[in-house]
Protein backbone atom coordinates (compact mmCIF):
# COMPACT_ATOMS: atom_id res chain seq x y z
CA UNK A 1 0.00 0.00 0.00
CA UNK A 2 1.25 3.47 -0.87
CA UNK A 3 1.95 5.85 2.01
CA UNK A 4 -0.77 8.52 2.20
CA UNK A 5 0.11 12.18 1.94
CA UNK A 6 -0.86 13.96 5.14
CA UNK A 7 -2.36 17.44 4.90
CA UNK A 8 -4.15 19.65 7.37
CA UNK A 9 -6.95 22.16 7.23
CA UNK A 10 -5.76 25.47 8.67
CA UNK A 11 -9.10 27.20 8.15
CA UNK A 12 -12.14 26.20 6.11
CA UNK A 13 -10.47 27.67 3.03
CA UNK A 14 -6.79 26.72 3.55
CA UNK A 15 -5.00 23.38 3.33
CA UNK A 16 -1.30 22.65 3.88
CA UNK A 17 0.93 19.62 3.55
CA UNK A 18 4.23 18.52 2.02
CA UNK A 19 5.40 22.15 2.01
CA UNK A 20 2.45 23.25 -0.14
CA UNK A 21 -0.27 25.61 1.11
CA UNK A 22 -3.26 26.81 -0.89
CA UNK A 23 -6.21 29.01 -0.02
CA UNK A 24 -9.49 29.31 -1.92
CA UNK A 25 -11.94 31.85 -0.49
CA UNK A 26 -14.93 29.99 -1.99
CA UNK A 27 -13.81 26.71 -0.39
CA UNK A 28 -13.23 23.44 -2.17
CA UNK A 29 -9.48 23.29 -1.52
CA UNK A 30 -8.95 19.50 -1.55
CA UNK A 31 -9.21 18.93 -5.33
CA UNK A 32 -6.92 21.87 -6.24
CA UNK A 33 -4.48 20.60 -3.61
CA UNK A 34 -4.39 17.23 -5.43
CA UNK A 35 -3.60 19.05 -8.68
CA UNK A 36 -0.85 21.05 -6.98
CA UNK A 37 0.70 17.82 -5.64
CA UNK A 38 0.67 16.27 -9.14
CA UNK A 39 2.24 19.41 -10.58
CA UNK A 40 4.98 19.16 -7.93
CA UNK A 41 5.77 15.63 -9.14
CA UNK A 42 4.10 13.46 -6.50
CA UNK A 43 3.02 9.94 -7.51
CA UNK A 44 -0.57 9.98 -8.78
CA UNK A 45 -1.29 6.74 -6.87
CA UNK A 46 -0.71 8.21 -3.42
CA UNK A 47 -3.81 8.69 -1.31
CA UNK A 48 -4.44 11.95 0.51
CA UNK A 49 -5.54 12.16 4.15
CA UNK A 50 -6.68 15.58 5.33
CA UNK A 51 -6.87 16.27 9.05
CA UNK A 52 -8.20 19.02 11.26
CA UNK A 53 -5.96 18.67 14.29
CA UNK A 54 -5.88 14.95 15.14
CA UNK A 55 -9.18 14.18 13.40
CA UNK A 56 -9.14 12.62 9.93
CA UNK A 57 -11.71 14.63 7.94
CA UNK A 58 -11.28 13.65 4.29
CA UNK A 59 -9.65 10.79 2.42
CA UNK A 60 -8.98 10.82 -1.30
CA UNK A 61 -8.30 7.42 -2.90
CA UNK A 62 -5.47 8.83 -5.04
CA UNK A 63 -4.33 12.35 -5.85
CA UNK A 64 -4.66 11.44 -9.54
CA UNK A 65 -8.36 10.74 -9.04
CA UNK A 66 -8.86 13.80 -6.83
CA UNK A 67 -7.21 16.02 -9.46
CA UNK A 68 -10.00 15.20 -11.94
CA UNK A 69 -12.64 17.10 -9.98
CA UNK A 70 -13.58 20.60 -8.97
CA UNK A 71 -16.19 21.85 -6.54
CA UNK A 72 -18.75 24.41 -7.64
CA UNK A 73 -20.54 26.60 -5.12
CA UNK A 74 -24.20 26.99 -6.04
CA UNK A 75 -26.98 28.91 -4.33
CA UNK A 76 -28.43 25.58 -3.19
CA UNK A 77 -25.15 23.99 -2.04
CA UNK A 78 -22.14 22.42 -3.70
CA UNK A 79 -21.68 20.26 -6.77
CA UNK A 80 -18.66 18.33 -8.06
CA UNK A 81 -17.82 18.31 -11.75
CA UNK A 82 -14.87 17.43 -13.94
CA UNK A 83 -12.05 19.95 -13.84
CA UNK A 84 -11.30 21.47 -17.24
CA UNK A 85 -7.78 22.91 -17.47
CA UNK A 86 -6.11 24.96 -20.16
CA UNK A 87 -4.00 22.14 -21.63
CA UNK A 88 -1.21 24.28 -23.10
CA UNK A 89 0.86 24.83 -19.96
CA UNK A 90 3.59 22.51 -18.71
CA UNK A 91 2.13 22.39 -15.19
CA UNK A 92 -1.32 21.43 -16.44
CA UNK A 93 0.20 18.82 -18.76
CA UNK A 94 1.74 17.17 -15.65
CA UNK A 95 -1.68 17.23 -13.99
CA UNK A 96 -3.38 15.75 -17.07
CA UNK A 97 -0.72 13.00 -17.20
CA UNK A 98 -1.48 12.17 -13.55
CA UNK A 99 -5.21 12.10 -14.22
CA UNK A 100 -4.71 9.75 -17.17
CA UNK A 101 -2.41 7.52 -15.13
CA UNK A 102 -5.14 7.28 -12.47
CA UNK A 103 -7.46 5.87 -15.12
CA UNK A 104 -9.31 9.08 -15.90
CA UNK A 105 -10.10 9.84 -19.50
CA UNK A 106 -8.58 13.07 -20.77
CA UNK A 107 -10.05 14.96 -22.35
CA UNK A 108 -13.50 14.01 -21.08
CA UNK A 109 -16.02 13.01 -23.76
CA UNK A 110 -17.41 16.06 -25.53
CA UNK A 111 -14.73 18.43 -24.20
CA UNK A 112 -13.20 20.77 -26.77
CA UNK A 113 -9.61 21.81 -26.18
CA UNK A 114 -8.00 24.82 -27.74
CA UNK A 115 -4.48 24.32 -29.04
CA UNK A 116 -2.62 27.13 -30.80
CA UNK A 117 -5.84 29.00 -31.44
CA UNK A 118 -7.57 26.05 -33.13
CA UNK A 119 -10.33 24.01 -31.56
CA UNK A 120 -9.67 20.28 -31.61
Amino acid sequence: MTEPIRAEFIKHDTITGEGITITRPKGGVVYPFCRRLLAAGYDWQRPLHVYRGDTLCITVKSIGEGARWTLLELETGFKTKLWLPHPNTIVEQKIITGIQAAGGQWPPPGYKTQVLGKKT
